[in-house]
């Protein structure tokens, strides 16, 4: 197997395809010309369970790749035509579900999760959005766990194309993450430096789990980890393993360090700063954080 097509497979060229904007189109395209057309065309007879199986696979990995809206609501089609007809089972239901709330389809799955009790499937997360207006050029939008709010997120704006700082990408269930931010909060100079110059991030996720993030967030407050809405707004990332330390200026990705096989990593991780931030300074007054690193997420 190649990725999570067979070699054969004309999408597991477009799966490897190194440049994430031309690789979306490629999907959409492959979506438009290959699969579209199946789901178009009269039904002249019952759909067959193993096609049925693959076009719902294709559609569930095009619309990850792509956070294409259109195609999410046509996996969403899909799945309810056969579900009506009994041709689903509990992994069909699962995700489906999932497809919707990694698109941010949050209505559709709230819809979706009261069609489906008995399931499995957790309520969808409660989004307190924030008026368009409000958002400066350059910025886009990422999710926060709302403090003492369950299962609620908050949408902030940051602007990833300003200044010099360390994004990382982490995600609050990878044992590896949490191996990371225990080292890195065993380290004064290093718990200092991630309150002022870093900007934690998890990849879009399909499990926006508030209690995670808001254990970890609670556990880790020179950490917290607030989530990407689109993949599409942070083309620079090639990489969305957890965790990864991206060293990121003006725009551009200068340097990295990815994941944290061993002990051996802080030392690593430690160079990393040292090199490109000789001049970053511990924070003054750790109590600031809370006020000080919102207006820097903000501004970055």
């Amino acid at each position: 197997m190649t990725g999570l097509w067979a070699s054969e497979s004309p999408l597991s060229t477009i799966e490897n395809m190194r440049n994430r904007h031309e690789q979306s189109k490629a999907f959409q395209q492959y979506f438009i010309h290959n699969i579209q057309p199946q789901l178009t065309a009269p039904q002249t007879q019952p759909i067959d369970k193993q096609r049925l199986s693959s076009l719902l696979k294709d559609i569930e990995i095009i619309a990850f790749y792509t956070q294409d809206k259109k195609i999410a609501r046509a996996h969403l089609d899909l799945f309810q035509k056969a579900y009506k007809q009994g041709l689903t089972n509990t992994d069909n239901t699962l995700r489906a579900y999932g497809t919707l709330l990694y698109n941010r389809l949050f209505s559709e799955a709230e819809g979706f999760y009261r069609a489906h009790p008995g399931s499995g499937l957790s309520p969808p997360p409660v989004i307190i959005t924030r008026p368009i207006s409000t958002f400066e050029n350059g910025t886009v939008t990422i999710y926060f766990p709302a403090h003492n709010q369950p299962n609620t997120f908050e949408e902030k704006a940051i602007n990833p194309l300003q200044g010099s700082f360390l994004l990382v990408l982490a995600h609050p269930l990878c044992h590896f993450c949490f191996r990371a931010a225990t080292a890195i909060g065993q380290n004064a100079d290093l718990v200092a430096f991630m309150k002022q110059h870093a900007l934690w991030l998890s990849p879009p996720d399909a499990n926006l789990s508030w209690q995670a993030f808001n254990q970890w967030n609670q556990r880790f407050p020179y950490a917290r980890i607030k989530v990407i809405k689109y993949l599409r707004d942070f083309p620079l990332l090639t990489s969305w393993g957890t965790p990864t330390f991206y060293v990121v200026s003006n725009g551009q990705i200068v340097d990295k360090l990815v994941g944290w096989p061993d002990a051996a990593q802080l030392q690593k991780l430690k160079r990393l700063i040292q090199k490109h931030f000789p001049k970053a300074a511990p924070a003054r007054d750790p109590q600031s954080y809370s006020i000080k690193a919102e207006t820097n997420s903000a501004a970055l």
